[in-house]
């Protein structure tokens, strides 16, 4: 997609995987390049500038996510994390086996070094690897503990020089590690409660961004059948709701917001800036089948009107008329397990 004053548009459409699409990143080493992957078991690189596809990979099962570092990708593919390098990807570097016995829900490429990748699974580990070692054994470093063994939702690093580890469980607890003791520095257990209390729409955690310019931690939530975004600071002591991105339908969402992506605002002569307002804005893919682009403002916590954070551009990625049959399938599909549920209370 374009944007411009004229708002969001599309700028192409790629075809090629031959099922659902799981997950998307850009490769930040490489001007114009996509990544791709999904339920077809395969990653895909594209070339924004001619729309064509450079490589595609085969996987040994389906792929729930996909990290980039300089030539490195890594994709969780089922159970396995598998390693490719972007200038031979039919010959993959390896893999990692034995560590998860569920499949693998995020990975992230980064750490001390920038050779460390993270893993999160639904076993409840979350993994820490030295990828510059060849065997899976000597390059696991350490397991991260999720309380209660919970599933993993996402993952990644923070702090300076990428000395920490986030993690954001499938109840939305947000667990904080330091990577050098592999030991837990903060839990977070009910930020969606927090937001609430606060007068912020929230029931699921995304995930989190880190700033290396302004060194700030941000994490955002969800609201269940709402296109509110709950956007807070985290620190070590403390998690401090601190506004949302909300606006009325046409302009924003109006349904659950699935995935965001933070965007960096550009200093002079490129590169991030620094300081509180490093962050331009982001990018919101919701339920509705909206994706909106949202600029650094938002709607304080506290009961201040929202209309402060409309979107920047809105682009409709389906139509309503596709939206409605698919949030009626869901209600629909939500009913059944209510009810299956009140069957087992009964029994």
């Amino acid at each position: 997609m374009h944007a411009s004053s004229a708002g969001l548009t599309g700028a192409a459409v790629l075809r090629g995987h031959a099922a659902a699409v799981s997950c998307v990143t850009f490769h930040g080493d490489a001007p114009g390049a996509l990544l791709s992957a999904g339920a077809d078991s395969t990653v895909r690189a594209w070339d924004l500038r001619s729309r064509a596809a450079v490589f595609r990979a085969a996987l040994p099962g389906p792929c729930a996510a996909i990290a980039a570092r300089g030539h490195l990708i890594a994709a969780a593919a089922d159970t396995d994390v598998v390693f490719l390098d972007d200038r031979k990807p039919s010959a993959p570097l390896g893999s990692y086996t034995e560590t998860h016995a569920e499949p693998v829900t995020c990975v992230a490429l980064g750490g001390p070094s920038g050779a460390h990748a993270i893993t999160g699974s639904e076993d409840g580990m979350v993994a820490l690897f030295d990828t510059s070692i060849a065997t899976e054994d000597d390059a696991l470093m350490s397991v991260l503990p999720m309380p209660g063994r919970q599933h993993v939702r996402a993952c990644g690093f923070f702090g300076a020089g990428d000395g920490g580890a986030w993690g954001v469980s499938a109840t939305s607890d947000l667990v904080l590690w330091s990577l050098a003791s592999a030991d837990v520095v903060a839990s977070f257990p009910d930020l969606p409660g927090a937001c609430r209390r606060a007068g912020l729409a929230c029931d699921t955690l995304l995930g989190c961004h880190f700033d290396a310019a302004s060194g700030a931690l941000t994490c955002a939530g969800s609201a269940h059948d709402s296109g509110a975004v709950a956007v807070m600071n985290v620190r070590r002591d403390a998690a401090e709701p601190v506004g949302q991105l909300a606006a009325a339908p046409p302009s924003g969402h109006s349904d659950s917001v699935r995935c965001i992506d933070w965007i960096a605002a550009a200093a002079a002569g490129g590169g991030a800036a620094a300081g509180a307002g490093a962050l331009s804005g982001c990018v919101t893919g919701g339920e509705d089948g909206r994706v909106c682009l949202w600029g650094s403002g938002f709607a304080p916590a506290g009961g201040a009107s929202a209309a402060a954070a409309a979107p920047a551009f809105v682009v409709d990625a389906v139509t309503p008329s596709d939206a409605g049959a698919h949030r009626k399938g869901k209600s629909s599909l939500r009913g059944k397990l209510a009810a299956r549920a009140a069957a087992a209370r009964r029994r």
